[in-house]
């Protein structure tokens, strides 16, 4: 068993080949293909182009426009590329990173350790080390992202509740993909219960970008005190040391587009509550004894994540339950292909 690590990939058939065993190196139209005899049956290492999915195509075209120049116009229009590179830059990070671990998250069948990878090597160059039917799976994959030119928008309605204040959601669980008489159902429900927040987020993403959808109350509360002594006036001042404590409900999204007009949602929910009053004590400082209270604020999270496949326009039901507040919190996730928005013309994004 030979493990891999990233650089290693080419290096461990090589020595294959330099062992005497014969590793015949295929040409195909999308991938070169090294089968190595060493490693396990049925496996070998594909280098897929991704980077028209990544932006690395657009980070060489982009590249390619400059030139020596020492004529004012060009060189103001360079200063401006440059700055749409590093944008462009910072984008191909993240988009390549999410498609990665989208890969690594989805693929069928999942990736066994130390025999079988996926990674990025550069510039848009994505390498599999794996079986003939995880190839067959991620050649369909990117065909499939390929073949989708637009956007995915999420409407998210999301609700916090008491917990048990609605008949409806026993008939339903979180991670479910709802009908439309279930939504309206529940969405009727809802409008007749007493609801302490909702919220309406709307994102608009590229495929593989993560978007966040938020609800986020700030408290201030006093963390501590700082004692300043003025020799000259024999006076001490206990200064309040302010800090904030965030709750409320943060949803991380990510909408990859799948086989046979599916979507793949990566989401994940977490929701805190401050326990109220916040608890307070009181303490003796300085020489002078000044009484002081400072708080301590106790935050309760609770976290939900998971992997969901959806059809446009349905929507993805998640819900969680504070152990300590008793509250439910619910998000409803409607989620739809935005089509034909010619993507590769802009620059900026």
């Amino acid at each position: 068993m030979i493990p891999l690590s990233t650089p290693a990939l080419v290096i461990a058939l090589l020595a294959a080949q330099d062992s005497g065993r014969r590793v015949p190196i295929l040409a195909t139209d999308e991938a070169q293909t090294y089968e190595a005899k060493s490693l396990a049956p049925d496996t070998a290492l594909r280098l897929y182009d991704v980077g028209h999915l990544t932006g690395h195509t657009r980070l060489r075209d982009l590249l390619a426009g400059f030139a020596d120049t020492a004529n004012r116009i060009e060189i103001e229009g360079a200063i401006a590329r440059l700055e749409r590179l590093e944008r462009l830059r910072t984008e191909v990070r993240s988009t390549t990173d999410s498609l990665v671990a989208t890969i690594r998250e989805m693929i069928s069948p999942p990736l066994q350790e130390d025999i079988q990878r996926v990674d990025h090597l550069d510039r848009g160059s994505l390498a599999l080390v794996g079986t003939r039917v995880q190839h067959e799976w991620l050649a369909q994959f990117l065909e499939a992202a390929s073949g989708f030119n637009g956007l995915i928008d999420v409407q998210a309605s999301i609700y916090v509740l008491e917990e048990g204040g609605l008949a409806e959601l026993s008939q339903v669980r979180s991670g479910e993909v709802l009908s439309p008489a279930q939504v309206t159902a529940l969405v009727g429900e809802l409008e007749l219960a007493d609801v302490t927040a909702v919220t309406s987020p709307r994102v608009t993403t590229f495929p593989f970008q993560e978007a966040q959808l938020s609800i986020i109350e700030q408290v201030a509360y006093i963390k501590d005190y700082e004692l300043k002594i003025l020799p000259e006036q024999s006076v001490e001042i206990a200064d309040p040391v302010i800090d904030v404590v965030n709750t409320g409900v943060i949803m991380q999204v990510r909408g990859v587009p799948l086989a046979n007009h599916k979507l793949g949602i990566f989401a994940s929910l977490e929701y805190s509550v401050l326990e109220r009053p916040i608890r307070t004590i009181e303490m003796t400082l300085g020489a002078m004894g000044h009484q002081v209270t400072i708080q301590l604020p106790h935050v309760t999270r609770v976290m939900l994540e998971g992997r969901f496949e959806v059809l446009p326009d349905e929507t993805l039901l998640l819900a969680t339950v504070d152990p300590a507040g008793g509250n439910e919190v619910l998000a409803l996730l409607r989620v739809t292909r935005v089509e034909n928005v010619q993507v590769e013309l802009s620059e900026d994004r």
